[in-house]
């Protein structure tokens, strides 16, 4: 399960002065642990104290901290908080998106790098996960072609990926061609991957379709694949992508994501055999 643990809600008024009650975090992420669930958690946003915009307001918060060394003291306060039960940190949502990310790359690289060495020097076996990139098709890649450039590649044990049934592949391909322009080497995790509900208008659909991607996306060498809502968001445009219910009861691609994991997650694949009644994948344990 991924979740975002963001400055404005955690250090909202001033620096130091924590509130982890005010969106039960640590009741979410106990929840996980009683559950056997990993979480995936994304430190993100500035508070206003933090920022140029001086308030905490939507999209205030989407602009990055105006001194780097805050982002470094408070992604060092939570994964210090919750060293013993989250190992993987992802760096910013979609960073690559101006909605979300109101810095240049050059600002991202450096949130990413003391983000990465306080991670590091808190929690030597957790994991950093570069920012999910979400359109790499904008402006040709730039975003992460630049942030590469930076040498991002330094500061992360994945690249993070953001993608949806249709536009996987040819996604996919942009992120390789821009790894390889750089020569950076870096396995995916797949912090998101949906689709609108013209592609999942059902739990049940999603089930049925996150199967087939599930086995696409290992045969192209992902580590990783998640659910992209946190849990079942009734409401939300995107509670047809969950895995889980709002009660931590499963949903069908929540069984689906676990057998597959079980059956293929140290598996090598090896191939694939084309048949005119369905596509079949070869994977060897």
């Amino acid at each position: 399960i991924r979740f975002d643990f963001s400055q404005p809600n955690i250090e909202p008024n001033k620096k130091g002065e924590f509130v982890w009650g005010s969106h039960d975090y640590d009741q979410c992420v106990n929840l996980c642990v009683k559950y056997k669930i990993d979480v995936i958690a994304t430190i993100d946003f500035s508070s206003g104290w933090a920022n140029v915009r001086g308030n905490n307001r939507w999209p205030s918060p989407t602009y990055p901290q105006t001194n780097v060394q805050v982002f470094a003291d408070f992604s060092r306060t939570v994964v210090a908080r919750y060293k013993d039960r989250i190992k993987y940190w992802e760096i910013w949502n979609e960073a690559d998106l101006n909605h979300f990310f109101k810095g240049t790359p050059g600002q991202y690289t450096e949130l990413l790098k003391v983000a990465y060495e306080t991670a590091k020097e808190t929690d030597p076996g957790c994991k950093v996960i570069c920012t999910g990139i979400a359109v790499p098709e904008r402006n040709n890649n730039l975003f992460y072609k630049t942030i590469l450039k930076n040498d991002a590649g330094k500061y992360c044990d994945f690249a993070g990926y953001h993608t949806d049934a249709r536009s996987f592949e040819p996604r996919l391909n942009m992120m390789e061609k821009a790894m390889s322009e750089n020569n950076v080497r870096k396995d995916y995790f797949i912090t998101e991957f949906g689709g609108g509900k013209e592609d999942f208008a059902t739990p049940e659909i999603y089930a049925e379709k996150y199967i087939t991607k599930y086995v696409e996306i290992l045969s192209k060498g992902m580590v990783k694949v998640i659910c992209a809502a946190e849990w079942a968001s009734p409401g939300s445009q995107y509670d047809h992508e969950s895995h889980i219910n709002t009660n931590f009861t499963p949903r069908p691609a929540f069984y689906i994501y676990q057998t597959m994991t079980k059956k293929l997650g140290t598996a090598e694949y090896k191939g694939k055999i084309d048949r005119k009644e369905s596509e079949c994948y070869v994977f060897i344990n």
